[in-house]
């Protein structure tokens, strides 16, 4: 009897002490606030908490997450998503491996789409393939309509026109006269973010460019320029900051609406010649196949948006004159399907 009598007197403190630390825990998760200042406007305390706790009640991650990159390792994209994932692995607690598939992005979501639903191969990517699906290189295939959003981690609006400094050409006025002549070798792409930009760019500027096929990644294009192979190419800023310093390349501007407040003595093109406003505001995100249970997508995107919370990625932005910007799943698919109708009418006008 005295011994049915302890047990029961544990069970009734163990009850407590439950009771007592679940509501200590519901006030702390309501009360805190985390992430950009966006993303918390948007919503209440009392969701987050809600969102939390059902996100965390599923049994995902058990096992490793292979994230699947369309590019090759060294470059921009490659670099925030070698910087997040020991975070991610630390918040979710499994391995995050990077896979490079480099080439025709294609074949990256080909392979991708063959894999489960199940929240453990996840696709990364930047906004360059917005322009491929816009173009229709992908078939039937859609970024925006066969996977689900999951996070933007990065905000990059330094794509720039890069030449040799070899060349002479220091300003847009010039970079314009010497690409008029045939003899000028301008690397571009077919049915990508770089060929929507050419287009736009010699419509708003009436120059006839020559074009010779560049590299599939940022590294295989600045081997291009330096070679010689090539006279101009597209590129973030940050790939060329060295070789810029070292007085081998220089930035002709950038396609942006306004100038970095990192890099105040690099002009744009639209502020050195009227009528034009060829931009490429660039991010970085993550994408799950559509099918995927989403609370694993939820879950996914919470962890990513805390990894980013620590830091791990200033240093990256850093280097590149970026910024580090978590944007919510909803923000991010209204952001690339705005962005793939755009395009889509742009490649219809040719």
């Amino acid at each position: 009897m005295k011994k049915l009598l302890a047990v029961l007197l544990c069970l009734i403190m163990v009850l407590s002490m439950a009771s007592c630390g679940s509501s200590g825990s519901d006030k702390e998760a309501t009360g805190s606030t985390s992430g950009s200042g966006q993303e918390a406007a948007g919503s209440g305390g009392s969701a987050e908490t809600a969102e939390t706790a059902e996100t965390s009640d599923i049994d995902w991650p058990t096992k490793p997450i292979e994230v699947i990159i369309p590019f090759g390792a060294g470059g921009d994209s490659d670099a925030y998503l070698r910087a997040l994932t020991p975070e991610l692995s630390k918040i979710l607690g499994v391995d995050v491996i990077v896979t490079n598939m480099s080439g025709e992005s294609l074949g990256a979501i080909s392979e991708y789409l063959k894999r489960d639903a199940d929240g453990y191969t996840v696709f990364y990517y930047n906004t360059s393939l917005n322009a491929t699906e816009a173009a229709g290189k992908y078939g039937d295939i859609s970024l925006i309509n066969d996977m689900v959003p999951a996070g933007v981690i990065a905000s990059d609006e330094n794509t720039g026109l890069f030449v040799r400094a070899d060349s002479g050409i220091t300003n847009f006025e010039q970079f314009l006269t010497a690409a008029a002549d045939p003899s000028f070798k301008f690397a571009n792409g077919t049915q990508n973010v770089e060929a929507y930009l050419s287009s736009e760019l010699a419509k708003q500027t009436g120059v006839d460019f020559h074009y010779v096929a560049q590299a599939s990644d940022s590294s295989g294009r600045t081997l291009q320029l330096l070679s010689g192979e090539v006279d101009a190419i597209y590129s973030t800023y940050g790939n060329f900051t060295d070789y810029i310093a070292q007085g081998e390349v220089v930035c002709v501007g950038l396609l942006s609406d306004h100038r970095n407040p990192n890099l105040p003595d690099v002009p744009t093109l639209a502020e050195q010649m009227e009528g034009v406003s060829v931009t490429n505001p660039k991010r970085y995100l993550f994408r799950m196949k559509a099918g995927v249970d989403q609370a694993i997508v939820d879950k996914f995107a919470d962890a990513v948006k805390e990894a980013v919370g620590t830091g791990c990625l200033d240093s990256v932005a850093e280097m590149y004159f970026a910024e580090v910007s978590y944007m919510s799943p909803a923000d991010q698919q209204a952001f690339e399907t705005e962005r793939v109708e755009g395009m889509k009418a742009a490649f219809a006008e040719e």
